[in-house]
């Protein structure tokens, strides 16, 4: 069985001195398509 790949959006904030951070929050999670090199589907992370 293959293993499902996270999505993730980044989002750049600057904090209180002045430094460009990133943040990466997990929005859902794909799986590959067996047949093809593409991602078959997806669905919401649980909370």
């Amino acid at each position: 069985m293959t293993k499902p790949h996270n999505i993730l959006v980044a989002r750049e904030y600057t904090d209180g001195n002045g430094e460009v951070k990133t943040e990466w929050l997990r929005v859902g999670v794909a799986f590959p398509n067996k047949k093809t090199a593409s991602i078959a589907s997806c669905r919401p992370a649980s909370a």
